[in-house]
């Protein structure tokens, strides 16, 4: 599911808005960064939002959990 998510270049950009979120929402950073960090440069003002939270979200998942932690 996420390979083809992964090539969306080709969609309007209504609908290409929510495959970055998608992509994010997967945890799977070895497909999914990738394919996400080149939308923050799309020409569409909603797709680079929501680009950027993605990628956000899965360079958050790469750090370690800091709660509990003295």
């Amino acid at each position: 599911m996420v390979a083809p998510l992964a090539a969306a270049d080709g969609m309007e950009p209504l609908l290409l808005e929510y495959v970055p979120g998608v992509l994010g929402s997967t945890g799977d950073r070895a497909v999914a960064l990738p394919a996400v960090e080149r939308f923050p440069r799309h020409p569409h003002p909603g797709v680079r939002r929501e680009a950027a939270d993605a990628v956000k979200e899965l360079r958050r998942r790469l750090r370690p959990d800091r709660e509990g932690t003295a």
